[in-house]
């Protein structure tokens, strides 16, 4: 067997390994031709994760723009009246206000609903509602995109 670690930057970003029939083995030139095929190898490998990476920011970006079209899809929320009325009372105290919100939930508890009341109740209702699936942005590039470039200036990342 013969083993060449790939790095990138200070990191170890894969290690393939070679296999030899019994009665073959690896010599000298097999394992300086690997130490030549280190570095495309790892630049290949880097490109093809920055290029997952693209299509997943491409896949928010298209699914935040499928939700600029969608004006108010629901004009009532049910329960607000009765379960949700403690709900309904913060969406409005936010509506009023000029602060980020956080909404927190699982899938499909209707956190984009809240979002889309608290909205439809603040004096943005008649600028575009933009949704942002957080799940699809990748967790080194969740603070530029929720909070922009200039977050990233004053706190770091």
């Amino acid at each position: 067997m013969l083993a060449v670690p790939l790095f990138l930057g200070a990191n170890v970003s894969g290690m393939p390994l070679w296999t030899a029939a019994p009665e073959c083995r690896f010599d000298e030139t097999h394992r300086e031709l690997l130490e030549q095929l280190r570095e495309p190898v790892s630049v290949a490998l880097e490109n093809d994760r920055r290029i997952h990476e693209m299509a997943s920011i491409r896949d928010a970006a298209a699914a935040d723009r499928g939700g600029l079209g969608r004006r108010e899809l629901i004009k009532t929320i049910v329960g607000e009246e009765t379960g949700l009325c403690l709900v309904m009372e913060r969406v409005s105290l936010v509506a009023n206000s000029d602060v980020p919100v956080l909404i927190l939930g699982e899938t499909g508890t209707g956190e984009e609903v809240v979002a889309r009341a608290i909205h439809m109740r603040s004096e943005r209702r008649d600028s575009p509602f933009v949704r942002v699936n957080c799940g699809a942005i990748p967790l080194e590039l969740i603070d530029s995109q929720l909070f922009g470039a200039r977050a990233r200036q004053l706190y770091g990342s």
